[in-house]
């Protein structure tokens, strides 16, 4: 009889513990909180986002955005239809005096296959005013998310390109 008291206090332990399946409370696992390492791949993903805005401030923001796209790469701009391709972006963002955007990733992932990703970022736009108009100019900041492509040759091209403007900075 105590053996039995003793195996079924043992199994009532084990079955109404914090986080059983029979137990009331719920015991939150922790998430895994990755470090972004070179061994994580998604980390490949935030050096080459960086790498091309180091690119766009060193050269300007269209040279960048046509160096770094795919072939047949589309952006998404607020109040305009979807602009695909190389040749159109270049024609979309050509020169532009005075203009500046500088952007960050915050944050990246890269699917399984190793091939197609994400990074997500923040951004700073600033435009001077156009001569004989009043009031134009601006300064915003913003989110964006770009999507990744790796390429037949190993490197790394954009495919989907979009930003939010979150707000008007006053100066």
């Amino acid at each position: 009889m105590k053996t039995k008291l003793i195996l079924l206090s043992t199994f009532l332990t084990v079955v109404l513990s914090p986080g059983s399946l029979l137990s009331n409370e719920v015991v939150p696992e922790e998430p895994p909180t990755p470090a972004m390492t070179e061994s994580d791949p998604a980390s490949i993903l935030l050096t080459v986002d960086s790498a091309f805005s180091a690119r766009a401030r060193e050269v300007g923001v269209p040279t960048a955005f046509v160096e770094f796209a795919a072939e047949d790469a589309v952006i998404y701009r607020n109040g305009m239809e979807p602009i695909v391709g190389r040749k159109a972006i270049a024609k979309l963002l050509g020169p532009e005096e005075g203009v500046s955007l500088i952007w960050k990733p915050l944050t990246a992932d890269m699917a399984a296959s190793g091939d197609l990703g994400y990074t997500l970022g923040s951004f700073t736009y600033k435009s001077p005013p156009v001569s004989g108009e009043s009031n134009n100019a601006g300064h915003y900041t913003g989110s964006y998310v770009t999507i990744w492509k790796k390429q037949p040759d190993g490197s790394w091209k954009w495919v989907f390109d979009s930003g939010v403007i979150s707000k008007l900075v006053e100066e």
